[in-house]
């Protein structure tokens, strides 16, 4: 129960990075971005991706702003578990 907080931030960040790797998934899959589960991930990943996109162009047919999006969750999750005292 103590680390209520600790378990609460790395399932949000986990959840995002499952959120990148289904949206990256679907995206080399023939569905429709009028799906429903597909429009759920993409909602959950354009937010944080868009931003990116605008400022760093792709190389070749890949988005480099798709994979430095990944690495910032990664380190945010990092720093925000870090930032926490122990046994919080």
């Amino acid at each position: 129960m103590s680390n209520i907080l600790h378990t609460a931030i790395s399932l949000f960040f986990n959840f995002l990075f499952v959120s990148f790797f289904v949206s990256m998934v679907f995206s080399f899959l023939p569905i429709p971005p009028s799906n429903p589960v597909r429009g759920f991930f993409d909602g959950i990943v354009r937010p944080i991706v868009t931003p990116l996109d605008r400022r760093i162009p792709p190389v070749g047919m890949f988005r480099l702003s798709f994979l430095i999006a990944v690495f910032a969750v990664l380190f945010a999750q990092n720093l925000f578990l870090a930032a926490l005292p122990p046994n919080w």
